[in-house]
């Protein structure tokens, strides 16, 4: 029996990374979906026994703690790959080494979701849309290929949970963590007398952060931290921060994500009694929905090389 696993995924576009092709590893899950819509073809005699194929949606789901790599390509507003470029994902058969290829050569890449795993790392969810170049193309060739998979070039973006400040309040203590990149996405459509999609665009965004915390007392009606009423989060008294483990403080390798929008406090306390199998403290979430600010920044702004602001402790 075959076992085959996610290995590494090759990225290669004209205006990233210098136009190099680069290897990046760290997968935690790959998923390859292909959504088809079928219709009963009642032109026939058969009737209901002959059906057709109207079209075919392929959708990519990678999960990564390649957080910077994937981010930097996507920013929030998505990455088309098209012109020469491509994106092969590579799979490795654990017994026997055989390897198999899946080739992108036009699609459209997006930021999902950030989110902070049980075990206190970030993990980023990346939506690749295939896309047809022309009327007879496949999306997604897959092969097995004769050469080994290319050695990652990024395989240690490890990001840990670190302090922040939201409404100009430090926080720590995160049960957990999630961004929502929120990509609004154009129909899929194909293209005439080809059942594969062939464009496809980013509408709109709209960022969603949840925020659940060990602190509960960080709350109060009036007063100077979070009212359940809520407030405003901006750029310059908002920021979030992930740690890039093993490094300094003072190294530029860090993440940080200021936001616009507005906070609302959707859970206010959430407990049960301690016992000695569970004695995690009540919570309490909060929401930032991000919007643009009157400047015309983004809703997010994220800076992937940023030094480790310790006055967020």
């Amino acid at each position: 029996m075959s076992q085959f696993q996610p290995a590494a995924a090759t990225i290669f576009a004209s205006d990233f990374n210098g136009g190099e092709a680069l290897t990046v590893g760290a997968i935690t899950s790959l998923e390859i979906r292909n959504k088809t819509d079928t219709a009963v073809d009642r032109s026939h005699p058969s009737g209901d026994r002959i059906r057709t194929l109207q079209g075919q949606v392929p959708e990519i789901i990678l999960k990564t703690k390649s957080v910077k790599t994937w981010l930097s390509l996507t920013g929030i507003t998505g990455y088309p790959i098209a012109s020469g470029g491509y994106v092969a994902l590579w799979a490795i058969d654990s017994q026997t080494g055989e390897v198999l290829r899946y080739m992108i050569e036009k699609a459209l890449i997006v930021a999902d979701e950030l989110t902070l795993t049980k075990a206190g790392e970030f993990e980023l969810t990346v939506r690749i849309h295939p896309l047809t170049g022309n009327s007879t193309a496949t999306p997604i060739y897959v092969s097995i290929s004769d050469e080994p998979v290319p050695q990652p070039v990024i395989s240690d973006e490890e990001y840990w949970n670190a302090a922040c400040r939201v409404g100009g309040v430090p926080l720590q203590g995160f049960e957990s963590f999630s961004i929502d990149f929120g990509a609004e996405l154009t129909d899929k459509y194909a293209a005439a007398g080809n059942v594969w999609p062939d464009s496809l665009a980013v509408r709109a965004v709209h960022p969603k952060i949840t925020l659940a915390l060990y602190a509960p007392d960080e709350l109060q009606t009036d007063g100077d931290l979070f009212p359940v009423t809520g407030s405003q989060a901006t750029h310059a008294n908002t920021k979030l921060q992930l740690f890039r483990a093993r490094k300094a403080d003072r190294d530029p390798v860090h993440i940080a994500i200021t936001v616009n929008g507005m906070i609302t406090v959707p859970i206010i306390f959430k407990g049960k009694p301690l016992t000695e199998e569970d004695d995690e403290g009540a919570t309490f979430t909060l929401q930032i929905d991000a919007l643009p600010d009157d400047a015309g920044n983004d809703p997010l702004e994220i800076d992937l090389a940023a030094v480790y602001d310790p006055l967020a402790e």
